[in-house]
This record gives C-alpha cells, structure tokens and sequence, in this order.
C-alpha cells in the first residue's frame, strides 16, 4: 500500500515537472539562453581578449564579416565613475589595440582637446581633469584624450546645427531656472492640495 502510494506521488510529481517545464520553465530558459551573447564568430578578432570586469561588461557582440572593430558603450551621463571607466576602456582598447577614432554623442566635428593637454604639468593636469570629471563638464572620451594628449582622435555624431540649437535651447532654460522653478513649485502645491481634498 504505500509503495503504491509512493509511486503515485513520484509519477504524480514527474508529470508535474514536465508540465511545468514544457509550459513554464521552458519559454524562460529559452529566452535565458537566447540572450547569452556569443563571441566564438569574433575569436579571430579578440582572440583572448577579455575586458576587466571593473570597467564595465561586454553584452552583446555581432560579427558583420568586415575587418572593421566598432565597439558602442553605454553609458551614464555625467557619473564619473562611468565616464572613468570608459576612459579606462578607451585605454585598454588603445593598448591591445590601437584605437583609430572615437566618435561621440552630444558633439559635432572633430573635437579639440588639446586645450586641456598643453602647458599643465602632469599633476596639475589629472586633478583638473578629474574635477571637471566629477563635476560632468568632461566625458570618459574626452578625459582619455586629454590624459593621453591624443588631440584629434575624437569625432562628434551630431549634426551641428541641430546641436547648435540644442545647446541655445539649453542656455535660455537655463536662464529661466527661477522662473521655471516657481511654476514648478506652485504646480507641486496644487497637486498636493488635490490629493488632500481627493485622498
């Protein structure tokens, strides 16, 4: 009697599983396994390459059949441990690699830092760079080319007028800050008088 009914509990449990991994486990281990990236079609390009996992993390890679490396990072404005890891990264592509350009956001034309390279001692220098790092006034790129005084290596994406008129959009808000934080704050009261009356 009981191992009939040890038997019913184990087939009973079996079923189960299946059950569940045919209709639940299994769509998630699927998508599990379909967002590993795979590097082995890029072994002839990285070889034993392997980034520090400090700086950050490889998510994706895709192979185009061209002898052409283009790496995009991701990143988090203005944080500055971000921007150093990217320079960081920038650095050890540029040592095992040797990188030609880097092209960046938020920027137009062929960028000049030689500004930041000339005439400071190297002491002087990092602890400008890193205050204007901290402050979000300088990328991990930007930091990378000052530090290395790779003036010229550095490619702005955008298109200059549209950026232009960004940057003018920007100005005038900024020159509002005061104003567009009274209305701000007279909003905030009201919705906070509604919520009052209505919770």
């Amino acid at each position: 009697m009981d191992i009939d009914r040890k038997f019913k509990k184990y087939i009973s449990a079996f079923v189960l599983n299946c059950f569940l991994l045919s209709f639940s486990y299994g769509p998630a281990v699927s998508a599990v396994i379909d967002g590993i990236p795979t590097v082995k079609n890029d072994n002839h390009i990285f070889g034993d390459f392997s980034l520090p996992y400090s700086y950050g993390k490889i998510v994706s890679s895709h192979f185009a059949a061209s002898d052409r490396l283009v790496i995009s990072i991701q990143d988090l404005h203005c944080h500055p441990g971000v921007q150093k890891n990217i320079s960081k990264i920038i650095e050890f592509f540029d040592d095992k690699y040797g990188v030609a350009n880097v092209f960046l956001e938020g920027a137009y034309g062929d960028i000049d830092t030689s500004w930041l390279s000339s005439e400071i001692n190297l002491g002087k220098k990092t602890d400008l760079l890193d205050k204007m790092l901290e402050t979000g006034r300088l990328t991990g790129a930007e930091y990378f080319s000052a530090v290395k005084s790779r003036n010229g290596l550095i490619k702005g994406l955008e298109s200059k007028r549209i950026y232009m008129d960004n940057l003018q959009r920007l100005g005038r808000i900024a020159q509002d800050r005061e104003k567009i934080n009274l209305i701000l704050s007279a909003i905030d009261d009201s919705v906070k008088k509604l919520k009052n009356k209505y919770y």
